[in-house]
């Protein structure tokens, strides 16, 4: 039974850090994508933050599977011997903790993006007309039901018909 129990728990460890690494690495994508369109400068502190807590995930995570890992399944296959359950749900453990403080950060990075988004989108559409110059030629224009027609005064329709011709202005 204990064996079942320790089989579930490597079973759920190994599905939280695989959900909680495709979440992450969708995350960062999206401020990669920011970061070469200009969005983000290179320079910004928690963005530097957040790809050197990355990068040291990324380095234990290697050390861990391609270096501490081969050896560690060696010594585990003398019977009764579970060093390697052990050490993988430590390690995985902590890399859980990593992972979500990581996951947290961008999140968070992300959420004050868009807020600063929505404060200059707002402000984009409260600004106050202060030019009010045509206010009045807009007051004359909402009644008519077409927009020009306010330009038509009497007698330009007779100065519009006038040809240029001056064989015709004779006549």
């Amino acid at each position: 039974m204990d064996k079942q129990i320790r089989t579930v728990e490597v079973e759920q460890s190994v599905f939280l850090l695989r959900e909680h690494l495709s979440i992450i690495r969708i995350n960062l994508e999206i401020l990669e994508c920011l970061h070469l369109s200009g969005r983000i400068k290179g320079s910004d502190k928690q963005y530097v933050e957040i790809m050197e807590l990355d990068q040291k995930t990324r380095k234990s995570f290697h050390e861990y599977v391609l270096g501490l890992l081969p050896g560690l399944m060696n010594i585990d296959l003398e019977p009764g011997n579970r060093v390697l359950k052990k050490s993988f749900l430590d390690w995985a453990s902590d890399l859980q903790l990593r992972l979500s403080y990581l996951d947290r950060i961008i999140k968070d990075y992300m959420h004050q993006m868009a807020l600063a988004d929505q404060n200059v989108k707002s402000d984009l559409n409260s600004k106050e007309i202060r030019d009010k110059r045509f206010w009045k030629f807009l007051e004359k224009v909402k009644s008519k039901a077409r927009l020009f027609e306010i330009f038509n005064e009497p007698g330009t329709e007779e100065f519009l018909n006038q040809s240029n011709d001056p064989k015709k202005s004779k006549e």
